[in-house]
């Protein structure tokens, strides 16, 4: 039981299974090489191998773009003389051609639709039993290549008609309206406040997705959608999550096992999250105390990674539930999530990665409504001092006491 409990996460968030994915080994972990090369650069001649990546470009900040794989976005960097990357993707398997559904990809932003359980999930047939075993992930979340329809230097909009069916056999018809940008330094201080970014390097990008109702009006008694972004970076022992809560969460979410203190903390006005890759997990916050941002401090590379996304003030907002313990309530869910990867009882991993997730409201819409929401992620990289004034700003902690939690 063990087992199957640890695999249903990366079962279901980066749909695959066993069969189908590349397992990294506890002691390959622990012995992996440090990449002297420019990793960017070699990302980018990866991608090439089987896709048309494009590269996003803002100066020496650059970001890649797969439109086959839904307008994901792969990873950024800060700096593309020295090419150290913050997304982490699946590089064995994307230098094969994409025709595996089960597969992990990753990416720092990728795209797909909730909710992932329960009695409307996106994840299983109609008619079988939501088990691992049936879990089966659709063409427009993981084969659906999307369309460009706009580009420039630092923006790029993709496009696809998407069908879903749920597993209550609810059929979902829409447009989907994907736009990434790459940030400027004043788009950055423009959204953020900030004024002292001279003493780091820093990259900002984010992806706005719209779908619009092109079938039947959607109502909450058959099933709803939510628009779900997922952020895929690379772990540490000493990276911390911090999600800014609106009060004391007196408990964080459990999503499939137990909530462990050696990796979740909660304090007056925030949640952590140790993400190490070192226990497979997930965990969230209730909606109506999640603000608008979260972050993540990695002490070994002085990089702090920021998510900004929106949060619906509409009083219809429903969140779908994500729980595998209690689906009962299917809008019980959350806006904010953090999974982490984990050695599993062979000592084997999925990633290694952890990941920031945000989700939007699903709303009952008619024909010709549309629904949107936006995820926006800022690496900063650097001088301390500047990166406390950020926490302390934005997060409203100290990176003092970021690194004492764990």
């Amino acid at each position: 039981m063990t087992t199957l409990i640890k695999m249903i996460p990366c079962l279901l968030w980066l749909t695959f299974t066993l069969q189908g994915c590349t397992l990294i080994k506890n002691d390959e972990l622990d012995n992996a090489p440090t990449m002297s090369k420019n990793e960017f650069n070699a990302d980018v001649d990866l991608l090439k191998q089987q896709f048309n990546p494009v590269v996003l470009s803002d100066g020496q900040r650059k970001l890649i773009v797969v439109p086959e794989l839904q307008g994901r976005i792969m990873t950024a960097t800060a700096n593309a003389t020295k090419g150290q990357t913050f997304g982490w993707f699946n590089h064995d398997y994307l230098q094969t051609p994409h025709q595996s559904r089960s597969t992990p990809i990753g990416g720092a932003d990728r795209l797909m639709f909730g909710p992932e359980t329960g009695t409307f999930s996106q994840f299983f047939p109609h008619g079988k039993e939501r088990t691992t075993d049936n879990l089966y992930a659709q063409d427009a979340i993981v084969m659906q290549p999307y369309n460009v329809i706009a580009q420039t230097a630092s923006k790029i909009t993709v496009q696809a008609p998407v069908t879903l069916v749920n597993n209550a056999d609810t059929t979902f018809e829409f447009d989907v309206k994907r736009t990434v940008r790459l940030f400027s330094k004043a788009e950055i201080e423009a959204m953020t406040k900030l004024t002292h970014l001279d003493t780091v390097e820093f990259v900002g990008y984010g992806s706005d997705t719209q779908i619009i109702n092109t079938g039947e009006a959607w109502k909450k008694e058959t099933g709803l959608v939510s628009i779900w972004h997922l952020g895929a970076f690379k772990p540490s022992a000493d990276t911390t999550v911090v999600i800014p809560t609106k009060g004391t969460v007196k408990e964080a979410t459990p999503y499939f096992n137990a909530i462990k203190t050696s990796h979740t903390q909660t304090a007056k006005n925030h949640v952590f999250y140790k993400a190490d890759a070192q226990y497979m997990n997930k965990t969230g916050v209730p909606p109506h105390q999640t603000k608008p941002i979260m972050g993540a401090y990695d002490a070994q590379r002085n990089l702090l990674t920021l998510v900004m996304f929106n949060i619906s003030k509409h009083q219809a907002a429903r969140y779908v539930t994500a729980s595998w313990i209690d689906s009962s309530d299917p809008y019980n869910g959350e806006i904010v999530n953090v999974f982490n990867d984990g050695p599993d009882d062979f000592g084997q991993y999925f990633g290694p990665f952890y990941e920031m997730e945000s989700s939007s409201a699903a709303f009952e819409l008619s024909s010709g409504g549309s629904q949107s929401h936006y995820h926006y992620t800022l690496h900063f990289q650097g001088d301390k001092t500047a990166l406390n004034k950020i926490t302390t700003e934005l997060l409203g902690i100290t990176l003092s006491e970021i690194e004492q939690v764990f």
